[in-house]
């Protein structure tokens, strides 16, 4: 079957999406990911970063050259990394004084460091972080274990807690990736042709990070989900009504009015200042359009009574 997989590069703490590549066919995880890589930091230098950049991923993108691309442009990398069975059994043995405790809870959580060498003996040698958590009620778990392991693999240095707890950062990916499906339109891509659905992949991703920006800009409290942003802001609610059999449709001006009422801007655009604060249009006087046409090609209006009329 033919599929289309999409790879996302997201600013974290931010979630604006900072590049997106459709790949055709079905596709690994990390194919195709070292020359993404590449256009991603080429794009966040142009735009004027200067500091140090880290790539968070999960156990998708752990492959050597993933680590190859990040070591070539000079950037970070944070990867979790598939737990085999050696690699647990080592984890295992780890006596209890290389654990530090972190809050949780339930007791006995903790977070290790030991040195780690990446795809082989003569792979890249990194730091091996592991965080160990007991196991919750209900949780599955393998026959004799006692409790959960979760790894990454990084070249950064610093404290370890803090590594950890920044690594954790690159699930954020997944709220924007639900964002995008539910709140803008990528639950589906509408067209067989590959050169549309890219497309249609950036509108989508364009759409989305706009309306990052009017979270940020111009809204007050909690940043609102895409699919409530559009509802309050952008969807205008319409009504359909027939008389005289003639069909008649126009926006609803209260429920706008009263969306904005709600949801005020700061500070206010001159195109949403006439509608806040003003009483709601009467049904009558907010259509202003008319449909279907008259027979002879002009607009159908209706006249003070509420009969239709010919406007010319």
């Amino acid at each position: 079957m033919r599929g289309y997989h999409s790879l996302l590069a997201v600013a974290a703490g931010t979630g604006e999406v900072l590049h997106a590549r459709l790949r055709g066919s079905p596709a690994h995880a990390s194919r195709d990911v070292s020359r993404f890589i590449a256009q991603t930091v080429q794009r966040v230098r142009e735009a004027g970063a200067r500091g140090e950049i880290t790539l968070g991923a999960d156990s998708g993108f752990c492959s050597h050259k993933v680590v190859r691309a990040c070591r070539r442009r000079d950037v970070r990398f944070s990867i979790t990394i598939p737990l085999h069975k050696r690699l647990h059994q080592t984890i295992a043995a780890l006596p209890e004084e290389a654990w530090t405790a972190i809050p949780y809870v339930l007791p006995g959580a903790g977070v290790a460091e030991l040195p780690y060498t990446t795809f082989g003996k003569k792979g890249t040698p990194v730091s091996l972080i592991v965080r160990r958590v007991p196991p919750n009620p209900g949780s599955q778990l393998a026959l004799f274990s006692a409790c959960g392991y979760h790894a990454f693999i990084c070249d950064r240095k610093g404290d370890t807690l803090y590594l950890e707890q920044d690594h954790r950062r690159h699930a954020e990916i997944e709220n924007v990736i639900r964002d995008l499906k539910y709140g803008v339109g990528l639950n589906h891509l509408p067209s067989g042709k590959f050169g549309a659905n890219a497309a249609w992949l950036a509108f989508q991703v364009m759409g989305y990070n706009v309306g990052l920006w009017v979270n940020s800009l111009g809204l007050h409290g909690t940043p609102l989900w895409m699919n409530t942003l559009r509802h309050r802001f952008l969807a205008l609610p319409g009504r359909l009504t027939r008389s005289a059999r003639r069909f008649f449709g126009g926006p609803k001006a209260a429920s706008a009015c009263i969306a904005l009422e709600k949801n005020p801007v700061a500070p206010v655009t001159p195109l949403l200042e006439p509608c806040i604060g003003r009483p709601a249009a009467s049904p009558q006087s907010a259509l202003s359009r008319r449909w279907p046409p008259s027979a002879s090609g002009k607009s159908i209006a209706r006249s003070r009574e509420g009969r239709p009329v010919d406007s010319g």
